[in-house]
């Protein structure tokens, strides 16, 4: 069975640049230089975002993720601990990503629509399917349900990469208006893994439906949590590794052959 992603990072605020990649609010060169090599263009249209009251909606390119938050903090009267300090030294925003094994996650976001992955494909007849906007409604219902519908600054699900998924913005706001990452997620060394597998486990039972299920905990399986730069390190490390030993091969093959083409020689001139 395909596995459920759920994945959530702290923040000390929000980038202009990254509010701009989670829009898609760059111009075409600036895409191919500074966003992940996946991005289609011709799947851009599929995107779309959740607001409240868990209306689907196109994605709003005009307020930024920065200016949601501002505005969410406003509206509520409360003060931003990171204002006026540089660097930002609080963790003030909650980077979710959703999402589950790419096949599955294909079927629920194009069903059986053949998508061309290769760069520079031309998909732009590829249709939304409804099935990855109820998945994606039932996720929206799930953040606000444990982290409050008051403190999402932005919910956006995104169909043009290799992997759909969705890219939620949340503030970690206490119901006394005041930003306490702890509350939410305690810390890593205490309580935090208990959390975090209590979260897995409870959006487990809704991912059910639809196809995917909880993976293996870390302690079970050894793996690690690494950093996109790390990830990157060891693919390129790998990379080399294989091309290295394909290398080898080749020449081993190669060698084999001018071997036996000498014996072959060899043996021609005895006859």
């Amino acid at each position: 069975m395909a596995k459920q992603v759920l994945d959530i990072r702290a923040g000390k605020g929000m980038t202009t640049s990254q509010s701009n990649e989670f829009l898609r609010n760059a111009n075409g060169g600036e895409r191919l230089k500074r966003w992940s090599g996946n991005y289609d263009s011709t799947r851009e249209h599929l995107n779309f975002e959740i607001k409240k009251g868990g209306v689907i909606c196109e994605v709003d390119k005009k307020t930024s993720v920065p200016k949601r938050i501002r505005m969410l903090l406003e509206e509520r009267k409360i003060w931003d601990p990171n204002r006026g300090r540089d660097p930002p030294f609080f963790r003030t925003v909650a980077n979710i990503i959703l999402g589950g094994s790419r096949d599955q996650m294909h079927r629920l976001a194009f069903g059986d629509q053949v998508v061309n992955l290769k760069k520079g494909a031309d998909n732009s007849n590829i249709v939304r399917r409804p099935e990855i906007e109820e998945w994606a409604k039932d996720m929206y219902k799930f953040v606000c349900e444990r982290f409050g519908e008051q403190n999402i600054a932005s919910f956006i699900v995104h169909l043009d990469e290799t992997n759909p998924h969705v890219h939620c913005t949340m503030l970690p706001i206490t119901e006394n208006n005041k930003f306490s990452w702890k509350s939410y997620f305690g810390e890593l060394k205490t309580d935090g893994l208990r959390i975090y597998s209590s979260l897995h486990n409870d959006i487990a039972k809704i991912n059910q439906k639809y196809g995917l299920e909880r993976g293996d905990r870390i302690s079970e399986t050894g793996a690690r949590h690494r950093s996109t730069e790390e990830y990157h390190a060891e693919l390129r490390e790998k990379l080399v590794s294989e091309n290295e030993q394909l290398s080898q091969t080749i020449e081993g093959q190669q060698t084999v052959i001018r071997e036996q083409r000498a014996t072959k020689g060899h043996r021609t001139k005895r006859i």
